[in-house]
């Protein structure tokens, strides 16, 4: 075999992890003294953070921690309370090998979360976070061409791709937000939502220029003493520039965000009022930069001299094709069971159950929103407003094979008569692959002592019939598939219609 073919070694990525993981958290938790009693809970959120990642061998560790923010009445229940309590939680997942050095992506969100109200000064809470997790390595893998000319061969060529190079780095944001003048000063902050985008990123030599948002929205008492509430909304951009080693001007690449913390506090502004947001938030950015490289992959084979039997194998791999974002609104009324809205105090949207496929030239986000309005109505009444809203986002992709997370950015609404009709604008994010699967060729066994019949004309009339192939005819006579493609001027392996072929011997 050493004589008929040559070895070539090819870097292929391969994933060792693709999998969802649930994970279970629980507590009870006491409010603080200076908090008031609960009477009512309106609305429980569970915002799932990472804080730590390391393997283990073959496993992989995660360490995150759930925000869970209450927003409950008091005794008056006109006034809206929050707190905001942290709860631990780990995974661990076995990959398919030892590693310690790949690019690994862990996407989490909160799957539900329920609450029971024990005392006034207690509440129990049980939630899930569902967390999406990707790791990929590379492997060495060994082709195969010929370098015999008695040899036919059928080939194909492809491309495949592996990460040359992966970076990442924790980016701190920090801004001191000034209110819009139509917003009355903040008596206490309630909590509220943050989420992190990337807008632009480009790769040059050994650096890459990364570009986002981080969006912010807030709850806040405007009085305690009337519970009047208002909402602020913020979009703070970000750039960072990452050192890649080994990375050159415009390669193929991917990029993530997590938000790992988010922290906000009112400060004194000007006119000595709490008029300014403080904020803090801590970001992870993901950088992946991907090599491509076209192969011959060797399909089949014959000996046109001697018999051959040709040993085969799979060839599976997920050529990356590149990154992709897209923002898109999706609208959602809401209708007030009785009365009208004369207020919205707070809405909050995540997604709860969702999937990513590939079909045609789209990738399709399907899944439910859990959408939770908190209003006041005309009588000064706190309602809670809860609803499940099926979703399906198309975005336009040239991958048969696609990985992909979905972000809540903010909400937008406006009241009606007995309706909340609320503009939810969301945040894809998409990495594209081409699946390639064939079976090639691992080894030759030869039977050089074995010759065929000589035959001692140099030309073979055989007649084909529709649908034959040439190379299943060059085969069967021991002749070169492209010798008779060239004689009879065909210019594909199929012969359409009866015919008389010339085969040179």
């Amino acid at each position: 075999m050493e004589n008929l073919l040559q070895q070539n070694m090819v870097t292929v990525s391969r994933p060792i992890l693709n999998r969802q993981e649930e994970c279970g958290v629980s507590g009870n938790f006491t409010l603080p003294d200076y908090c008031a009693d609960i009477s009512s809970v309106m609305s429980c959120h569970l915002t799932p953070h990472l804080q730590h990642r390391q393997w283990s061998g073959d496993r992989l560790l995660i360490d995150g921690v759930a925000d869970v923010r209450v927003l409950y009445l008091d005794e008056s229940r006109t006034n809206v309370h929050s707190v905001e309590f942290p709860l631990s939680f780990s995974v661990e997942c076995k990959a398919d090998c030892p590693s310690d050095a790949v690019p690994v992506s862990v996407d989490l969100r909160a799957r539900y979360i329920n609450w029971r109200v024990i005392s006034s000064r207690c509440i129990e809470v049980r939630g899930a976070v569902l967390l999406d997790i990707t790791a990929l390595s590379t492997e060495e893998m060994c082709l195969y061409e010929t370098t015999c000319l008695e040899l036919e061969a059928k080939t194909c060529n492809v491309t495949v791709s592996a990460p040359a190079c992966a970076t990442e780095k924790i980016v701190t944001v920090n801004e001191q937000l000034d209110f819009p003048q139509t917003k009355p000063a903040a008596e206490m902050l309630l909590g509220g939502h943050c989420c992190t985008e990337v807008t632009e990123c480009r790769v040059l030599t050994g650096k890459a220029i990364v570009k986002g948002n981080v969006h912010i929205h807030q709850l806040y008492t405007v009085s305690e003493e009337k519970g009047t509430t208002d909402c602020l909304d913020f979009t703070i951009p970000f750039s960072h520039i990452l050192d890649v080693e080994g990375a050159t001007e415009n390669q193929l690449h991917s990029i993530h965000t997590v938000c790992l913390s988010d922290t906000e506090r009112c400060l004194v502004g000007p006119d000595g009022s709490n008029t300014v947001l403080d904020v803090t938030v801590k970001i992870l950015l993901q950088l992946c930069v991907w090599d491509e490289e076209s192969v011959s992959l060797l399909l089949d084979a014959y000996h046109t001299r001697h018999p051959m039997t040709p040993v085969f194998k799979e060839f599976t791999h997920n050529r990356y094709l590149g990154h992709k974002s897209e923002n898109v609104m999706i609208p959602a009324p809401m209708e007030l069971t009785s009365g009208a809205v004369a207020e919205v105090i707070d809405v909050c949207v995540s997604p709860t159950d969702y999937e990513v496929t590939a079909k045609g030239l789209v990738a399709v986000f399907s899944g439910r929103f859990q959408i939770v309005s908190i209003v006041r109505d005309a009588d000064q009444r706190i309602q809670c407003l809860q609803k499940y809203e099926d979703f399906r986002i198309d975005i336009p992709c040239n991958g048969d094979l696609v990985n992909g997370q979905l972000t809540v950015l903010n909400v937008r609404y406006h009241v009606e008569e007995n309706c909340v009709n609320l503009q939810i604008q969301i945040h894809c994010v998409l990495d594209m692959y081409q699946q390639c699967c064939f079976r090639i060729i691992s080894g030759l066994d030869l039977q050089d002592n074995c010759v065929y019949d000589e035959n001692h004309c140099n030309l073979l009339v055989y007649y084909a019939s529709p649908g034959e192939s040439v190379w299943e005819i060059g085969r069967s006579c021991h002749a070169s598939a492209k010798n008779i493609c060239e004689e009879n001027a065909l210019t594909e392996d199929t012969v359409q219609v009866p015919m008389l072929l010339t085969i040179p011997l």
